[in-house]
């Protein structure tokens, strides 16, 4: 199956090669991945998770930790002054959702919180590093730098003679 392997390599490199020139086209934006419902748990260098973010334009704001799982506190929290959150928490329930989004509401002074940017993702392969690793990219990259706004649907009416 040595083929197969090599056409899913080929067509995963060619997402990230579209991301990269997609998201290349918009401002950087510094973003903190947390896994974790209280903010404490984030991504720093050196995993899968900071080469999406390199993919997507986006500076990790926990990349100067030097540690690729490293735990903060809320001061640390608030020196990295991310401009967006993605917190992971795959199959999260009610019971989880609920706790996290009151942890970023009692931190208004971040500018992601201020600029309402704190995402959170349930996808069940959020902190997998498998083959739906594009997907998470291309859904992380729709959350920092969204799509141009759409076409307009009406066509402009014709000129009168």
């Amino acid at each position: 199956e040595q083929e197969e392997g090599r056409v899913a390599v080929r067509k995963l490199r060619e997402r990230f090669d579209r991301l990269r020139r997609e998201c290349s086209a918009h401002p950087p934006v510094s973003t903190l991945i947390v896994r974790d419902e209280n903010g404490r748990d984030v991504i720093g260098p050196g995993n899968f998770l900071n080469d999406i973010l390199k993919i997507i334009n986006a500076p990790n704001a926990a990349a100067s930790l030097g540690k690729a799982y490293p735990s903060i506190d809320r001061e640390k929290l608030a020196s990295l002054a991310p401009q967006a959150v993605i917190v992971l928490l795959p199959e999260a329930r009610a019971q989880t959702l609920e706790p996290a989004r009151r942890f970023w509401a009692s931190v208004p002074e971040l500018p992601a919180v201020k600029n309402n940017r704190v995402y959170i993702m349930t996808e069940g392969y959020a902190l997998v590093p498998g083959p739906r690793v594009a997907d998470l990219a291309e859904k992380m990259a729709d959350l920092l730098h969204p799509p141009a706004a759409a076409a307009p649907t009406t066509k402009p009416k014709p000129k009168q003679p």
